[in-house]
C-alpha cells in the first residue's frame, strides 16, 4: 500500500469524524427549537379562543339585559312561526319588508274626507232667519272725492253681518237704498221711484261683506219721480247706505 495514500486517511479521519459531530449537533439543536415553537404556538392559540368565547357570553349578556327593557311580547304558541322584526325608515318595527306602495289603510286615510259635524250640518240645512237690524252694519264709500260735469258718481256699500248665525239680509234696490243730500235737502233716493222691483235676499255670514254697487245720475228726485232736473254743480253733497232703521255714516262728496 502506499504510504501517502495511508498518510492521507489518517489526516482526514479527524475531519469527517468533527462536521458529523457538527451535523448532528445542527439536527439536535433544530429540533429543539421546533418543539419550543410548537410549545410557544400552543399557549398562543388557545388564549384567543379563550377570549373569544368570553366576548360572545359577554354579547349574549348585553342583548339579554337590553331586551329587558323592551315591551315583552306574548309566548309563541306551538307550531306557529313569529316573523323576525326589522326596522324600517320610518322608525317602527314591522315583520315584513318595506312595500314601496302605500297600504290600503294609509290610502283610505288620505283620501278619506273628514265628515262634517252635526252641528254645522244642522246649521247649514236649517233654514235661516232675517238678520236683526241691531246685527247689520252698512258702509258706503264714493269712487271719488269730486266728479266732473259729465262723469255720474258711484258707490259702493258694503253690507255686514254681525250675527253668529247665518241669517238672510235683502239687498235689493227698493230695500238697500242710497241718499243724497245737500244741507238739510234731500237731493235724491235711490229707491224714490222702484215700487215694482223684486226684493234680492241673499245669506250672510258673519263678518263676510256682500258689496252691493249704485250709480247716480246726477238727476234730482226729491220732487217726484217723472223730475229731470239735475243736481248743481259746485256743491258738495252727503252719501248715505239706508235699509229700514239702519244707515251708514255720511261721505261727502263734491260735484264740479
Amino acid at each position: 500500500m502506499d504510504p501517502n495514500a495511508q498518510r492521507n486517511q489518517e489526516q482526514n479521519a479527524p475531519a469527517d469524524a468533527y462536521w458529523r459531530r457538527r451535523f448532528f449537533a445542527l439536527v439536535g439543536g433544530l429540533g429543539v427549537v421546533g418543539l419550543l415553537i410548537w410549545a410557544g404556538s400552543g399557549l398562543v392559540g388557545g388564549k384567543p379562543a379563550s377570549q373569544a368565547t368570553g366576548t360572545g357570553q359577554e354579547g349574549k349578556a348585553a342583548a339579554a339585559a337590553y331586551g329587558s327593557g323592551a315591551a315583552t311580547s306574548p309566548a309563541a304558541k306551538p307550531g306557529v312561526t313569529s316573523p323576525t322584526p326589522s326596522a324600517t325608515s320610518s322608525g317602527l318595527v314591522s315583520g315584513a319588508p318595506a312595500s314601496p306602495t302605500a297600504s290600503p289603510t294609509r290610502s283610505a286615510a288620505r283620501t278619506a274626507s273628514p265628515a262634517p259635524s252635526a252641528s254645522r250640518t244642522d246649521r247649514t240645512t236649517a233654514a235661516a232667519s232675517t238678520c236683526p237690524a241691531a246685527d247689520i252694519v252698512l258702509t258706503l264709500l264714493p269712487s271719488k272725492a269730486s266728479y266732473g260735469p259729465h262723469a255720474m258718481p258711484t258707490f259702493r256699500i258694503d253690507v255686514v253681518s254681525t250675527d253668529n248665525a247665518i241669517c238672510t239680509f235683502d239687498i235689493g234696490p227698493k230695500s238697500l237704498r242710497v241718499v243724497v243730500t245737500h244741507g238739510s235737502q234731500l237731493a235724491w233716493n235711490s229707491g224714490a221711484c222702484l215700487q215694482d222691483a223684486a226684493p234680492r235676499v241673499t245669506r250672510l255670514r258673519r263678518g263676510v261683506p256682500i258689496v252691493v254697487p249704485v250709480v247716480w245720475n246726477r238727476h234730482l228726485n226729491a220732487g217726484g219721480c217723472s223730475a229731470s232736473v239735475l243736481a248743481a254743480s259746485q256743491r258738495t253733497y252727503v252719501a248715505a247706505a239706508q235699509s229700514g232703521v239702519v244707515e251708514s255714516p255720511g261721505q261727502a262728496f263734491r260735484l264740479k
